[in-house]
């Protein structure tokens, strides 16, 4: 049956999307809808400790500070390992730039150490991964969902685990065919073939929390298209989408531009045209206008 958890615990204003601006504080933006799972917390298995969630976040935070330096403002990664909420967050407080992760996620047995990565990455995403954003009028810094995913797999991931070879050598060896043929076909070199496994692993993990164990897979794509862009939490199957575009877009991420339009993100976003499709934003949240 299809895993559906989260369908009735949250609303949504659907605010649509356009290009990313300064504004006012304290709205949340998070990794899942507003949630009771908090309920849960210590009924399962952690795949994490205490100290394998703060050097996670130190991670981001090493690689990402100087980044938002650059543009004035301050990083805060803060980490919650006692609290039970299930989600991560990012707000801004005027040059405050803050993500806050909860020790409920992290401790959710169906996500994966490198999917609680990819959280922390789609937070960041959240203040870098500029257009498409929500256009709420007080808030629109703020990238949307789908546009953080993309962020999470194809400029934060990657970036921190880069230089991880054994490690990816080894969690690679888990792909299955259909994954394993996407990276094989945008990559022509085993490091960046082992990393691009790497991340479509973690992004199935997040793909089946939201869509279900053996409700996800690399070669059955999500068929809805949308109409204009969705700024909402995408299904399951398209989330995993998402994020396996990231992974194998080949374009360099860009992080210290942040694009304000649909035309500058296509410099650093792979379209239909590149790569005979591979990484294009998927239409089952993004429609393109250009």
């Amino acid at each position: 049956m299809r895993n559906a958890w989260w369908i009735g615990l949250w609303t949504v204003v659907h605010l649509g999307c356009g290009a990313p601006q300064d504004n006012a504080p304290y709205v949340d933006f998070g990794f899942l809808p507003e949630n009771t799972l908090d309920r849960e917390d210590g009924m399962f298995r952690s795949n994490l400790s205490a100290e394998e969630f703060q050097s996670m976040i130190d991670k981001a935070y090493r690689a990402f500070e100087p980044v938002i330096a650059e543009r004035g403002a301050t990083l805060s990664i803060n980490g919650f390992w006692t609290q039970s909420k299930v989600n991560a967050e990012a707000k801004r407080n005027g040059s405050s730039w803050i993500v806050n992760l909860y020790g409920g996620l992290a401790r959710r047995p169906e996500l994966t150490r490198d999917a609680f990565q990819i959280a922390i990455c789609h937070e960041v995403g959240h203040h870098l991964a500029g257009f498409p954003s929500t256009t709420n009028f007080f808030n629109k810094w703020a990238s949307c969902e789908g546009q953080a995913d993309y962020f999470a797999a194809h400029a934060c991931a990657r970036a921190l685990w880069r230089d991880e070879l054994e490690q990816n050598a080894a969690i690679g060896e888990l792909i299955e065919p259909a994954g394993k043929e996407l990276c094989d076909r945008a990559y022509q070199y085993p490091d960046e073939q082992k990393l691009c496994y790497r991340v479509l692993l973690a992004g199935k993990s997040v793909g089946e929390w939201f869509g279900g164990v053996g409700q996800v897979a690399f070669d059955t794509p999500e068929k809805k298209v949308v109409k204009t862009t969705d700024r909402g939490y995408p299904s399951g199957q398209c989330r995993m989408d998402t994020l396996t575009a990231g992974a194998l877009c080949r374009k360099p991420a860009d992080v210290h531009s942040t694009p304000q339009t649909e035309a500058e993100s296509a410099l650093q976003i792979c379209g239909a045209s590149d790569q005979d499709g591979l990484g294009a934003r998927p239409r089952c949240w993004f429609k393109p206008t250009l």
